[in-house]
């Protein structure tokens, strides 16, 4: 009777037998945050300064500036502003406070799917590129054979690259959020 027990008490508590073992917590997601804000201040030339120095504080990048005159003498300002992703929030806060917030949003893409299948695919590359490489070695008396080979070996290393490329764009846009700060 004791053993009965025992086994409808596992019964009875599912959750925590499978929540040991569900892997997609564990896993290392993708994810990727982007932001629009727009703001009021009551100078511009001022909050762009402050937008300059908080960027430069939180270790990030300005990498597009546009100003235009509403008014003479008076310019808004449209920035596009690179920060670390964990400091999306902060950042967000901080320019909030320059002004009035007439709008914000805040986008999240997954992109774990894409990047495991990126590095599945630059895997499967690096190994016939290994493959092809061992062909190369071999001596071979057919010059057809080799520049075959060849061949194969450049257009295999040109999509390695572009695999390589792919994913460290994917980092970048993980590691840091981007922000479109209008100043107005």
């Amino acid at each position: 009777s004791m053993g009965v027990r025992g086994g409808v008490a596992k019964m009875m508590m599912p959750e925590q037998a499978f929540a040991d073992d569900f892997a997609p917590e564990e896993m290392e997601r993708k994810i990727v945050r982007n932001a629009s804000l727009q703001v009021e201040v009551s100078d511009t030339e001022i909050a762009r300064k402050l937008v300059e120095q908080k960027v430069a504080e939180l270790k990030g990048r300005i990498t597009n500036l546009n100003s235009y005159e509403v008014r003479n003498g008076i310019l808004s300002y449209n920035f596009t502003v690179r920060v670390p992703a964990e400091k999306l929030k902060d950042t967000m806060t901080s320019f909030t406070s320059l002004g009035v917030k007439k709008s914000e949003s805040i986008n999240e893409q997954d992109i774990t799917a894409q990047y495991t299948d990126t590095e599945s695919r630059l895997k499967n590359l690096e190994v016939r590129r290994d493959r092809l490489r061992e062909l190369m070695e071999r001596d071979t008396d057919k010059l057809a054979d080799v520049l075959q080979i060849d061949r194969e070996l450049s257009s295999v290393q040109q999509q390695i690259e572009n695999y390589e490329r792919t994913l460290k764009r994917h980092d970048t846009n993980v590691t840091f959020s981007t922000v479109n700060l209008s100043l107005q």
